[in-house]
């Protein structure tokens, strides 16, 4: 279980940030099609989800890319991508989604506190801030663990 949260709003355009006039997502999509990603059918945003009081651990990646120079603002960046499920308390299909991870240390700013994922999805018009939100990942990408666990 997993809780929709506010984010920097740099992803969706919403933060008005002049270097991302219509967000970083539609910068970079571009750049992710010509690599084989298709995005289309995604919103061009992230939709953040704090899963505290569990942690998770990256196993492996669908796909990375790596040192993308998508901005002329901005160093090039490596992103990696881990497929997922997300779906909403008692609904029994999930939505295909990916989790979307700038790797910090190729990332300028706008880092994720501890917790947070940024999830790649279609749109989704009943989702709100605050809205509780199920992730689910095969174990050979993502594994989820309750934070007493962590390593």
């Amino acid at each position: 279980m997993a809780e929709v949260v506010r984010g920097y709003g740099v992803a969706s355009g919403k933060n008005f940030d002049a270097r991302f006039p219509k967000g970083t997502i539609a910068m970079q999509l571009p750049f992710f099609e010509d690599r084989g990603l298709d995005l289309s059918s995604f919103h061009l945003g992230t939709l953040n989800i704090d899963i505290t009081p569990y942690c998770y651990k990256f196993i492996h990646s669908s796909c990375c890319f790596e040192k993308i120079k998508w901005s002329n603002d901005l160093p090039p960046e490596t992103f990696s991508f881990y497929p997922c499920k997300i779906s909403l308390p008692n609904q029994n299909s999930g939505v295909s989604s990916l989790v979307y991870y700038p790797h910090p240390s190729t990332k300028p700013g706008f880092h994720q506190k501890e917790g947070v994922l940024e999830i790649l999805a279609p749109y989704l018009k009943s989702v709100s801030y605050g809205s509780k939100i199920i992730i689910h990942a095969k174990s050979e990408y993502i594994l989820f663990t309750d934070h007493s666990q962590k390593p």
